[in-house]
């Protein structure tokens, strides 16, 4: 097993699930910030970390917005893989 502090060479793992226990507190749109690169590539991520996030539709848009759109990329590549293969 392999350690890191690089956030690149963790994302380029392609794991299927992304467990992310950061502190979020003060730093909210940091830690959100950590998990779009995840959410972007398909990858699964659990956290505790986003509480600010646990009801999106009352979360602020400036927290939420990136989570939705991150989704939305992924989905739209695996569509497009999908068509393709």
């Amino acid at each position: 097993m392999a350690t890191t502090y690089e956030w690149a060479d963790i994302i380029d793992l392609g794991a299927d699930c992304f467990t992310y226990f950061g502190n979020s507190i003060g730093r909210e749109r940091q830690a959100i910030a950590d998990l779009v690169p995840f959410l972007e590539r398909g990858t699964n991520v659990v956290t505790f970390s986003g509480f600010e996030i646990a009801h999106p539709a009352s979360a602020a848009a400036e927290l939420r917005e990136p989570i939705v759109e991150a989704c939305h990329a992924a989905l739209l590549a695996r569509s497009v893989a999908a068509r393709t293969s």
